[in-house]
C-alpha cells in the first residue's frame, strides 16, 4: 500500500514538473510583440544587418550571422568569446491596418524587446493610426459658419460648402480645391455651431458673409488618418499624441472632407483627414 502511494506521488511530481516545465520553456523562450508598422517593413529592418547594433545587447554587436529562411522568417546568430545566442523571427499578419506581430524564439531580453520595437515600428503609426506633424501649407482660409441642432450639422456643413463653392466661382483668380474643412463647435441646448472653410490664394476684398481665418504660415498642424467610421477612435489617438509629445492645442479640431462640385461627400469607408493646430 505504501509502495503504492509513493508510486502515486513519483507521477504526480513528475506530471507537475513537465507541465512548468512546458509553461516556462513556452514563456521564457518565445514571445510575441506587436508592431505598428507592415510586415514589408518589418522584413526590411530585420535583414538590415547594419541596423543590429541598436537593439542587440552591446556584446554580441560584432559577430552577427543572418539567415532569411522563408518570406516571413529571419535566423539571426550571434556570439562573442565566451556566449552566443540566436533568434527567430517570425512575421504574422493581422487584420489591422499597417500592423503585424513579430514571434520571437530565443529569450530575448525585455530590454531587447523595447529597443527592438521602438527601431521596427513606423513612428507615425505608433498610436494605431497615421499620425504627423505637419507645417502649414493652406494659411489663408475662407470661411463660413452658422449655428443650428445638432443633427442637423452635417446639412448645414454642406450648405456652407456649397455657398463657398458659388463664392469662389466670383473671385478672380481662385477656385475651389477637391477638399474642404469642417469644424463644429457644441454649444448649449443641443446646439452646435457649424464651420467650413476653403484655402484662397490671397485675402478677398469682397466675400459676402465669409471670413478669412489667417493660419500662422510658421505654425504646426498634427493630421491623423483614418476612415470615417473609426473618426472616434482616431481622435483618441491624437489625443494621446498631444499628450505624450507634450503638446497644446490652438484652435478647433478640424476634419478635411473631399468635395465634388462644393457638395462634401460623406463616405464611412473613405479616408478622413482630422487635423489639430498645435505648437
Amino acid at each position: 500500500m505504501k509502495k503504492g502511494w509513493i508510486r502515486w506521488a513519483l507521477l504526480a511530481i513528475v506530471i507537475i514538473a513537465s507541465i512548468a516545465a512546458a509553461f516556462f520553456l513556452t514563456d521564457s523562450r518565445e514571445q510575441v510583440i506587436s508592431i505598428n508598422a507592415t510586415p514589408f517593413d518589418v522584413m526590411q529592418k530585420l535583414t538590415d544587418s547594419n541596423s543590429y547594433h541598436l537593439w542587440l545587447p552591446e556584446k554580441f554587436n560584432h559577430q552577427v550571422t543572418l539567415r532569411q529562411v522563408s518570406a516571413s522568417t529571419v535566423v539571426l546568430s550571434t556570439y562573442d568569446n565566451q556566449d552566443s545566442i540566436h533568434y527567430t523571427f517570425e512575421i504574422i499578419p493581422v487584420t489591422r491596418d499597417h500592423a503585424c506581430e513579430v514571434k520571437i524564439a530565443g529569450s530575448p531580453e525585455k530590454q531587447t524587446l523595447y529597443k527592438l520595437k521602438a527601431l521596427m515600428e513606423d513612428p507615425a503609426w505608433r498610436y494605431g493610426f497615421e499620425i504627423r506633424p505637419v507645417a502649414v501649407s493652406d494659411s489663408l482660409i475662407l470661411t463660413l459658419q452658422r449655428v443650428g441642432q445638432r443633427e442637423k450639422s452635417d446639412s448645414i456643413a454642406n450648405v456652407l460648402s456649397q455657398s463657398l463653392y458659388k463664392t469662389l466661382k466670383q473671385l478672380p483668380g481662385e477656385e475651389m480645391p477637391g477638399y474642404c474643412f469642417v469644424s463644429k463647435v457644441s454649444l448649449a441646448n443641443g446646439l452646435v455651431e457649424t464651420a467650413v472653410g476653403v484655402p484662397v490664394k490671397k485675402r478677398p476684398a469682397q466675400a459676402g458673409e465669409s471670413k478669412v481665418l489667417a493660419l500662422p504660415s510658421r505654425g504646426k498642424l498634427l493630421v491623423g488618418k483614418s476612415s470615417l467610421e473609426k473618426k472616434s477612435s482616431l481622435q483618441q489617438a491624437l489625443n494621446n499624441y498631444i499628450y505624450d509629445q507634450r503638446m497644446k492645442r490652438v484652435a478647433v479640431v478640424m476634419d478635411k472632407f473631399p468635395v465634388r462640385d462644393g457638395a462634401i461627400i460623406r463616405d464611412p469607408k473613405q479616408e478622413l483627414e482630422v487635423i489639430v493646430p498645435v505648437y
